[in-house]
């Protein structure tokens, strides 16, 4: 073994050769979104970074996007079996720009204007270089080359592909490469059996949320007919609701005349989620605050996303004054537990309402007023605080349940990493 030079790599195999990366492809060139699909010949499917899937290195099943392209735009862009995608432009704070895939059975395809395409050198094996690219990226190596000015990162991808690598022979390299696509293909298995169990936990989580705001948890209680589609019976002693009357909505905004200089906490659709709540709170002072950043909202109220509705967005506020865009419904509820009312809105019921009054096909969206008006079970206070108490048990336990799994996850795609790291720097030998 040798010292590489290079900090991320270190030692490498004494016969390894030395390489600059951009002389591993024989193209690099950048892709284009095209127009609106025309229904013609110019239709061709654009790969999105949208499609790409990290764990694997390949393209996601589903749905494509078809765009339309002039036909020497199609000659040019046009993929082969073993193209490099390289995402230059997008990222985040947890996912830096600069993800790679390899473009397995996409011969024909297009790419859209943040990837651009590497075109391996027949002498290196394609697969072999997209583990390098995976293991270049998790260990770092494309931070530097990282530039930022607005809330987009962009990567330097020709100041990265002069950066010197160590490659051996193309058969050793074929022999990695296979030997990698061995191992990871169980490491994936192992990660979607364990994936597989956790949304059955989420899904048993949510019958069971939806079972119990909507019948109760007396299994013995008379029944009663809702008169609601899709309700059916509820408990005799419980009543029916619209959202409308057992709360209020949308009662506070931002002043315009609101100090400039005031600093505000700011959530938009991004940071909330289904299962977590709010994860991420922004700090702007009010004169640089985003336009749609209106509503105040109270500690226990209950913030339902109203554009994008497919993210469900749904969550009760555990904080005094913070603003929350005007993509969500601000129902503060009254005669009401709140929890009680958040785990209602987060029920299969209501959520299917929220998706069957929705309009729009990409960005799905529900006026407020039209929310406000769906039905609401109304058992008794005392009962309302036995179900949240029974409910915030169970969903702890299954959200434990679903943790344990998640970790099981992650030292999983960590043993990847570390695996394709020590084969393809040479640091264990395929035998």
């Amino acid at each position: 073994m040798k010292d590489s030079g290079v900090e991320w790599i270190g030692q490498i195999p004494e016969d390894w050769r030395t390489i600059r990366l951009k002389y591993l492809f024989i193209d690099r060139t950048g892709g284009a979104w095209g127009d609106e699909a025309k229904d013609n010949d110019g239709d061709i499917v654009c790969i999105r970074v949208a499609d790409f899937d990290f764990g694997t290195q390949t393209i996601k099943d589903g749905n494509k996007t078809l765009r339309n392209y002039e036909q020497k735009t199609i000659e040019r862009l046009k993929l082969e079996e073993h193209d490099l995608l390289i995402e230059k432009s997008g990222g985040g704070e947890k996912t830096p720009v600069g993800r790679t895939i390899i473009a397995t059975g996409c011969r024909g395809f297009l790419f859209a204007n943040f990837i651009d395409r590497l075109r391996i050198r027949s002498e290196h094996s394609p697969k072999y270089i997209a583990y390098f690219f995976r293991s270049l990226y998790y260990n770092g190596a494309t931070n530097p080359y990282i530039k930022q000015t607005t809330g987009i990162q962009n990567l330097d991808i020709e100041n990265l592909l002069r950066e010197t690598i160590f490659v051996p022979t193309c058969a050793i390299q074929q022999r990695i490469a296979d030997f990698l696509d061995a191992k990871c293909e169980k490491i994936d298995s192992l990660i979607a059996n364990q994936q597989a169990q956790i949304e059955k936990l989420k899904e048993y989580k949510q019958a069971v949320i939806t079972e119990t705001v909507t019948k109760g948890l007396d299994k013995t209680a008379p029944m009663k007919d809702s008169g609601v589609d899709l309700l059916g019976d509820i408990p005799k002693d419980w009543g029916v609701n619209r959202v409308k009357f057992i709360s209020t909505y949308n009662d506070e905004a931002i002043s315009d005349k609101t100090d400039p200089n005031a600093v505000i906490d700011y959530v938009d659709i991004g940071s909330v989620s289904f299962e977590k709540g709010i994860e991420k709170i922004e700090k702007f002072s009010f004169k640089i605050a985003p336009s749609r950043a209106k509503r105040i909202t109270r500690k226990g109220d209950i913030i339902i996303s109203t554009v994008r509705t497919y993210l469900k967005a749904i969550t009760m506020v555990d904080v005094e004054g913070l603003i929350v865009s005007t993509g969500f419904c601000v129902l503060r509820p009254r005669n009401m537990l709140n929890k009680y009312i958040e785990y209602f809105c987060k029920s299969n019921f209501f959520t299917d309402n929220v998706t069957r009054y929705s309009v729009g096909i990409s960005y799905p969206a529900i006026n407020a007023s039209d929310l406000v008006g769906f039905v609401v079970c109304q058992p008794l206070l005392t009962e309302q605080k036995q179900i949240v108490e029974y409910l915030d048990k169970k969903c702890a336990d299954i959200d434990s349940l679903i943790s344990i799994k998640q970790q099981k996850i992650e030292k999983l795609k960590e043993y990847k990493k570390s695996l394709t790291y020590e084969y393809i720097t040479g640091k264990k030998d395929v035998v």
